[in-house]
């Protein structure tokens, strides 16, 4: 493999045998913090929210390194629902009359025209 990638195998045997880096070690205490958090909310918060959790504890840290790190670990948010017809407010009839007069998801036919015509001139 060294062959195919055109390095030393000194090379191989020294980064493997490397410490985690101060960078590494970081993200593992991230994931740890990301990870509570997503317990307290039954892990339905995406990158942004969870962020913004962790800043509200005084953790420092970005938004796009949540995200990163949530995206390596395979956790994201809960999706949202599928979108439904809308519902019809009680006492408010009319919350819901461009579903009821033409029916759900069709469009009213294109306004007729009224009043004379003019000429553009």
């Amino acid at each position: 493999m060294c062959a195919a990638l055109k390095a030393a195998r000194q090379s191989c045997y020294a980064w493997k045998s490397r410490p985690p880096s101060a960078h590494d070690l970081r993200d593992d205490e991230l994931a740890v913090a990301i990870s509570r958090v997503r317990d307290e909310v039954r892990g339905i918060y995406g990158a942004p929210k969870t962020f913004m959790r962790l800043r509200a504890r005084g953790v420092r840290t970005s938004r796009k390194r949540v995200a990163r790190i949530m995206r390596e670990r395979g956790w994201r948010g809960g999706r949202a629902r599928a979108p439904s017809a809308p519902r019809a407010r009680s006492g408010r009839p009319s919350a819901n009359r461009r579903w009821t007069r033409w029916g759900a998801g069709s469009r009213p036919a294109a306004p007729t025209r009224r009043g004379p015509r003019t000429s553009p001139t």
